[in-house]
């Protein structure tokens, strides 16, 4: 019965203070004039987005860049979760091969790979494709 009642006490606790952070958070954002609200969807967002599945022009309002946006990172995660799939069943039956060479190189990767973190394999991932990008400008500006 008692640690009933010091979970709804430390529950109580938890309640009141987040309530006196969110009390003192719209106190201050009051004082410097500065209320949260979604109006600035409305506002023109002035900045372009190279890609796009629906179309877009800077001009347009914030909302429609988050849409964008949206649509954007569902279309990549789409399109990662096919290559990942593709690339894990293709592994896999490397892994499970009786040839020495695919084996070995499939152990080789999986290892190398599932030893560097994440973050620094986006960032390489993005280093090296930057000279693609580079490549794909020239082009794009010599037709």
């Amino acid at each position: 019965m008692i640690a009933i009642l010091l979970q709804i006490a430390f529950a109580v606790l938890v309640l009141g203070g987040l309530f006196v952070l969110y009390t003192n958070m719209m106190n201050g954002l009051r004082q410097a004039n500065l209320l949260p609200s979604l109006s600035f969807l409305a506002q023109p967002a002035g900045f372009a987005i190279s890609e796009s599945v629906i179309p877009y022009d800077p001009g347009d309002n914030y909302w429609r860049a988050f849409q964008v946006g949206v649509l954007n990172t569902v279309r990549l995660a789409f399109a990662g979760i096919i290559v990942a799939t593709l690339l894990g069943i293709l592994l896999g039956i490397c892994r499970l091969s009786t040839n020495w060479l695919l084996r070995n190189a499939a152990v080789g990767y999986i290892e190398t790979i599932r030893n560097i973190p994440l973050l620094l394999q986006l960032f390489s991932g993005f280093f090296l494709a930057r000279p693609f990008r580079v490549c794909r400008k020239v082009s794009a500006s010599l037709t």
